[in-house]
């Protein structure tokens, strides 16, 4: 025989103080995550601009490992400094393999020559690496 389990889930208003804090941290999440994602499908279209690596370092932290690309570009006949290096979710931004932080590095020595995606928007928003990062 098969017992089958229904799970009912409940929505409404937060009736304790707990529940209101839960749900409000719950939305943030889901809000700065959907942020990103939304920004790194939309970067995809942005125009590319040629740029230099000014910095390339490893980042470690306590538990983690990520890189540390820092980048010049001109657009527009202004000159900026850019920093990010993909659209990451902040949990797994310094969360790479040892092996992808050497493979990265490799590819982006300084001096290296990049083509940097520039928000059509605002020319000091930019990204290394565009689209979303999986």
């Amino acid at each position: 025989m098969c017992n089958d389990v229904w799970v009912r889930v409940r929505v409404g208003v937060p009736r304790s103080r707990n529940q209101a804090i839960l749900a409000l941290v719950g939305a943030a999440l889901v809000v700065g995550c959907a942020v990103q994602l939304v920004r790194g499908a939309l970067s995809l279209s942005w125009p590319k601009a040629d740029g230099v690596v000014a910095y390339s370092e490893y980042m470690r932290g306590r538990r983690a490992i990520g890189v540390d690309i820092r980048y010049q570009y001109t657009t527009g006949g202004r000159t900026y400094t850019g920093d990010r290096f993909r659209f990451q979710f902040w949990t797994a931004a310094r969360r790479m393999y040892g092996r992808d932080v050497q493979s990265l590095l490799g590819r982006y020595r300084v001096g290296e020559r990049v083509h940097v995606a520039v928000n059509p928007a605002d020319a000091a928003d930019s990204v290394l690496e565009p689209g979303i990062d999986f």
